[in-house]
């Protein structure tokens, strides 16, 4: 990708990683989904491996999951082989059950829709992309949790998808409706903002007029009413205690200049699920210094283990 946009990329870090890469391939190492990801990886830079993409086609077909079809049908494509991406292409599925790994690729559902389509852009598959597109752009605009991996390809694939439907000087023209009210817009230049504040809290309807797609941005500024943070836990258990040097329980809200306190805080699990990589976050007032014992090698009070 880096390549694609134009940045250079050394050949001593291009070079070994092809070959390292290769050298997988020949050996049939990792599962499946990571074997068909390094059979798309190495027809995307211009050194497929055919003999490794037709045992697969041939042997494993009838067992690969969605995405590992997908990477796949275009490793295929990539190579200059339409009719054997076409056939296998044939085979796969937009669905994904839902799913969401605490480790190793952080790979959820959504995730692998935004690989199809990004993957679905690299083949120009026109009769994919509107639906993966619509799932994807519907997910980003929610206020559901994301982890950056699942964020970064949502945020590649949304971009490549919308990039080939960019034309600078394109004629953006529609009607606004709402309220009762009609707004046509006509604007050259590939964006048109239109003020539609008088429609806040109510539905909006965007009708196109216009030659090519276009793509809908509803933006807001301002300072909430009230705060919309709702404490809110799944799974997990935390406590936290404030104490004195001694262990004793402390009320932070009475603290006195000066004083030497500890903060306990104690995560758990209430799930048989298994949670990995968790980021334990506490937000302190700014007049409160942390002293860093960790980092000194200061072993923690007896009580600080209970």
């Amino acid at each position: 990708e880096a390549q694609r946009s134009g940045y250079h990329v050394p050949k001593t870090l291009m070079d070994p990683w092809l070959g390292y890469q290769k050298r997988m391939a020949a050996a049939e190492a990792g599962d499946l989904k990571t074997r068909c990801y390094r059979l798309f990886l190495l027809a995307h830079a211009g050194e497929p491996n055919t003999g490794a993409m037709n045992l697969m086609k041939e042997e494993r077909m009838s067992v690969l999951d969605p995405i590992s079809t997908w990477f796949l049908a275009t490793a295929y494509h990539l190579a200059g082989m339409p009719a054997a991406a076409a056939e296998v292409l044939g085979r796969a599925d937009i669905d994904i059950a839902d799913y969401r790994e605490t480790g190793g690729t952080f790979g959820t559902a959504l995730r692998d829709t935004a690989i199809m389509l990004y993957l679905a852009n690299l083949m120009d598959r026109d009769d994919r992309t509107p639906e993966l597109y619509s799932r994807v752009n519907t997910a980003l605009g929610t206020s559901h949790y994301l982890n950056t991996h699942e964020t970064g390809y949502c945020l590649l694939a949304v971009g490549d998808y919308l990039g080939k439907d960019w034309l600078p000087d394109a004629l953006v023209r529609g009607t606004i409706r709402f309220g009762g009210r009609s707004i046509p817009f006509e604007r050259r230049g590939a964006t048109a903002v239109i003020d539609v504040t008088d429609a806040s809290g109510g539905d909006l309807v965007v009708e196109s007029a216009s030659d090519t797609p276009i793509h809908a941005v509803a933006e807001w500024e301002g300072i909430p009413v009230e705060s919309p943070t709702e404490a809110e836990f799944e799974n997990l258990s935390l406590k936290v205690r404030y104490l004195t040097e001694d262990g004793s329980p402390l009320n932070p809200s009475t603290l006195e200049q000066g004083t030497v306190f500890w903060c306990h805080l104690k995560a758990g699990v209430t799930t048989s699920q298994r949670v990995e990589n968790v980021a334990l976050v506490q937000i302190f007032p700014s007049g409160w210094e942390i002293d860093a014992t960790r980092l000194r090698g200061e072993a923690v009070p007896s009580w600080a283990r209970r």
